[in-house]
């Protein structure tokens, strides 16, 4: 039995992914998957492919596979497939259609990221590191008064006792 999935756009579908499922097997097999040219580029696969993912979490189903051809191995590469299977061949040999001049590719799903919500998830850790890269580079940038000590005719100072090198726990310091 087939099931899809479809992009719609003021009432006309201009993508979509059709699809089989084999909860017994433990995989899904997506039988077709296109965007509209005209659409493409634009997030719409990978929004519709991470609504397929959290479908199969849903379903306790941890494998899609899929036939791509040279066209297509790019896009599936994208959303996480691979040539190198780790679901075993006899889960599925039998049960889906095997295409000449195709690879058959696979994407293991993990069942603790929410697919749907992935790419604003990465968004706002994105937004956190920035952050905090921000905040240390302005502790790095602090300037300091600079060393009075050789004024008063001071020749050797130990590196520990300059004010805020040891503030720094990554920084080694080897004098000659």
């Amino acid at each position: 039995k087939h099931r899809n999935l479809l992009l719609v756009k003021e009432n006309r579908v201009f993508g979509g992914i059709c699809f089989r499922m084999f909860p017994t097997q433990g995989f899904v097999e997506i039988v077709f998957c296109a965007v509209n040219a005209s659409e493409q580029v634009k997030g719409y696969g990978t929004h519709l492919m991470n609504h397929l993912k959290d479908y199969c979490i849903r379903h306790n189903v941890l494998y899609l596979l899929t036939y791509a051809d040279e066209y297509a191995t790019g896009y599936f590469r994208k959303q996480g497939f691979s040539k190198e299977l780790k679901l075993p061949r006899s889960a599925h040999q039998g049960y889906i259609k095997e295409y000449e001049g195709a690879s058959l590719m696979e994407c293991e799903l993990n069942p603790k990221i929410p697919y749907t919500q992935f790419s604003t998830i990465i968004k706002k850790q994105k937004e956190v590191i920035r952050q905090l890269i921000s905040q240390k580079q302005a502790e790095i940038r602090q300037k300091r008064p600079g060393l009075t000590c050789f004024e008063r005719g001071t020749t050797k100072m130990d590196i520990k006792d300059i004010p805020g090198v040891c503030k720094y726990k990554n920084i080694h310091v080897t004098v000659l």
